[in-house]
């Protein structure tokens, strides 16, 4: 169950293989299966593995079974929010995390999770709060950069966010020559048009990765490029998906395509059986979010 959880957990860390790791998750747990009486003993592992590969009924089914064998594991309640992010339920993700840390006050990555829930609710002196606690119980400063630079903007400390974001790109070895003018461009909507031109180009020369072109597309409020830089994601983790349920991509809940996307994902599915978030609702057969 241990190795399980390892390889489960290790993309997230480092920059192994999902597919692969996933595939060695499976084993060790078939191999623990054998060994325990119940199956109930890893149901967290398994429910976090149905959570990363998009099998939202089954995850969630697996959480409440955990969390009955368990009420008191911090991780798998950590692990339970997220689920409830990916999917749209917010305020859930946040109880969640908030009895996470109930149990476990010194736990550094529930921490950071209130702050990024805080975050896309757009409590921002909170996000600051859980950001600066997660830091000083030892959570590394590189742990989701971005979501760092997104506060720092929502702070209007723009100065701060364009020197995080070009070391970034620095590390990565890519082109920091977007930055300034999407910053200017986040701030004056009247420049965004040209700014997403230049955007265009850089993707198409390499210069920027999937994932910041998509969120800067969710920040210049361009639905269909940001719906189009998700579906291009080369593996999406939950963040990349609770982003599209945040303060600032409300005008891509708000494009028909976003409903679409939900279909595709089998998030409607999830929301039949488990109860619709507040932002989405079904309007005949039509899916309507704001």
């Amino acid at each position: 169950m241990g190795l399980a959880s390892a390889y489960a957990l290790l993309p997230s860390y480092s920059f192994e293989d999902p597919t692969e790791m996933y595939a060695l998750a499976d084993k060790a747990l078939a191999k623990a299966d054998q060994l325990a009486h119940n199956r109930s003993e890893s149901a967290g592992t398994r429910a976090y593995l149905g959570f990363m590969r998009g099998q939202w009924i089954e995850a969630e089914t697996a959480f409440r079974t955990a969390i009955v064998a368990d009420p008191s594991d911090p991780d798998v309640r950590q692990m339970y929010s997220q689920l409830l992010g990916a999917v749209g339920h917010i305020d859930a993700a946040l109880a969640q995390a908030r009895l996470a840390q109930e149990i476990d006050p010194l736990a550094p990555v529930v921490a950071d999770r209130l702050g990024i829930l805080h975050l896309w609710l757009g409590r921002d002196a909170e996000a600051e709060r859980d950001t600066a606690l997660a830091r000083e119980l030892g959570l590394d400063e590189v742990a989701y950069p971005e979501t760092k630079i997104l506060l720092k903007l929502h702070q209007h400390d723009d100065a701060d966010a364009v020197d995080d974001l070009r070391a970034l790109l620095g590390a990565l070895r890519r082109s920091d020559a977007w930055v300034g003018p999407t910053i200017d461009a986040y701030r004056h909507p009247e420049k965004r048009p040209a700014t997403i031109e230049l955007l265009d180009r850089a993707l198409a020369a390499g210069d920027i990765s999937a994932r910041a072109y998509y969120g800067v597309m969710v920040l210049l409020e361009s639905p269909a490029r940001a719906l189009r830089g998700f579906a291009a994601l080369p593996h999406r983790g939950g963040n990349d998906l609770e982003f599209l349920f945040s303060v600032d991509a409300a005008a891509v809940r708000r494009d028909p395509a976003f409903g679409e996307l939900m279909h595709t994902l089998g998030i409607e599915a999830y929301w039949d059986r488990f109860g619709w978030p507040r932002a989405c609702r079904r309007a005949r057969s039509q899916i309507v979010c704001h």
